[in-house]
């Protein structure tokens, strides 16, 4: 029984600390609840609206460092952690806490990314960005802890078959570029009409390594004193070779090449209005081609006698099987992105909404929709809030500052999930931003 605890264990740290996690906010999107889409600029303009290349707010940007990382679950918050640990649950605790995990089971996400400082950069209305990502999610089935909160009874076959986790870890190479779109050209008669801005952008992926568990199966039984289990997890993995002892993005090697396009539009309805749109992921795809294997883990044991003082733990069987595969294909799923900001008495207030069409580690299929107000009490100082909901995610509440000078500025922010008070959060994301403008 120990070796099958020790092999759910091993798996859940292969998905969940191994590899990381795609995220593409900054400090200023994520204090304004992901609603940036027309207020980013400069080399930050590639990951959410390469048409703001062409509004040249300072002729060259320079990244020195941005970065960020997430954790959320969609069940615990810290306001149960410090009700329930460190005291005798009685049946009313065991009630709370089952009723408090998801019916589709617990689910963790890590996240992590950044653009490379220096590297990242804009000049006049061309941009380069060079970043690197990752993500990680795992689910678990609730049967799980109403086993462990309730035990188990005799003559009962128990199943377990919620189970699902994905991870990848990337570089990527944004180049873009945005200009205005030339109206009288393509309708000469138009006259009044608001500027248009037009955008591009390329993305060149690197993949390092990718891992999705296609099958994750647990069954458990009892027959008088006898315990009898069987689990099996079936995954597919590319970039991990499985004669490596460890794991880490400094020593992988490229297992996988992709590609997308970004292409936006701007426009500044008047001089309080501005509105955007991106569609997002044209062509989209990672083909994985390196140390492709389909690995299968499973520990089983039949008729274990516990009770039993001469129990013998060679009982237990446990088998690691590792196959080559051929190259495959990830798509990276078409999304569009809608924003609009308003300037009202100096406070700026900005709403975006995303719609992606399948579910991925990059997109969903379920709408998002966020909102965000940034307000200068001193023209150097930002105070920025915001909210967002959707994706099938829970809310999430952001708050942030920063100082922001003529050639240099510092950015923060920090985000609570499910709920504003961080003792009812069930997950947190933090960033920092600092980049040289001239």
């Amino acid at each position: 029984m120990k070796k099958n605890i020790i092999a759910i264990i091993i798996i859940i740290l292969l998905f969940s600390t191994v590899v990381y996690a795609n995220s593409f906010d900054n400090p200023k999107s994520m204090a304004l609840g992901d609603a940036y889409l027309t207020k980013a600029y400069g080399f930050q303009a590639l990951d959410w609206n390469p048409a703001n290349l062409a509004l040249v707010k300072h002729f060259v940007t320079i990244n020195l460092i941005h970065a960020n990382a997430q954790f959320t679950n969609n069940s615990v918050n810290l306001n149960l952690y410090n009700d329930k640990v460190g005291k005798y649950w009685n049946e009313n605790d065991k009630e709370d806490i089952l009723a408090k995990i998801n019916d589709n089971g617990l689910e963790l996400k890590l996240n992590a990314g950044a653009s490379l400082p220096f590297i990242s950069f804009s000049v006049w209305k061309l941009a380069l960005q060079n970043s690197v990502g990752a993500y990680s999610s795992l689910k678990l089935d609730k049967e799980y802890f109403r086993r462990i909160l309730y035990g188990v009874e005799c003559e009962t076959e128990y199943n377990f078959p919620d189970n699902d986790g994905e991870a990848i870890s990337y570089a990527e190479s944004r180049i873009g570029y945005g200009d205005e779109i030339p109206l009288n050209l393509i309708i000469p008669s138009v006259e009044g009409l608001p500027k248009i801005y037009g955008g591009i952008s390329l993305g060149f992926i690197h993949g390092f390594q990718y891992g999705k568990i296609i099958d994750f199966h647990s069954r458990f039984s009892t027959t008088g004193g006898a315990v009898s289990f069987k689990d099996s997890i079936v995954a597919k993995t590319a970039g991990y070779n499985s004669e490596e002892e460890k794991l880490s993005i400094e020593d992988s090697k490229i297992a996988g090449n992709g590609f997308r396009i970004n292409i936006g539009f701007y426009s500044e309805i008047n001089e309080n209005i501005t509105a955007g749109i991106t569609f997002n992921n044209l062509f989209g795809s990672i083909k994985w081609s390196e140390d492709c294997e389909r690995r299968i883990f499973s520990v089983s044991g039949d008729s274990l006698l516990f009770l039993n003082e001469d129990f013998d733990d060679s009982l237990i069987v446990d088998t690691d099987t590792t196959y080559s595969i051929g190259s495959f294909k990830q798509n990276i799923p078409f999304e569009i992105h809608l924003g609009g900001s308003y300037n009202l008495k100096g406070f700026d207030l900005t709403l975006d909404y995303v719609q992606g069409f399948d579910e991925s580690a990059f997109t969903s299929k379920k709408p998002k929709i966020s909102f965000g107000v940034e307000y200068k009490p001193l023209q150097w100082l930002p105070l920025r809030l915001g909210f967002g909901f959707g994706e099938g995610k829970s809310s999430h509440f952001s708050f942030g500052s920063g100082f922001v000078l003529k050639n240099w500025e510092f950015n923060w922010a920090f985000r609570n999930y499910a709920s504003p008070l961080l003792s009812h959060a069930k997950g947190f994301a933090f960033s920092i931003g600092s980049q040289l403008k001239f």
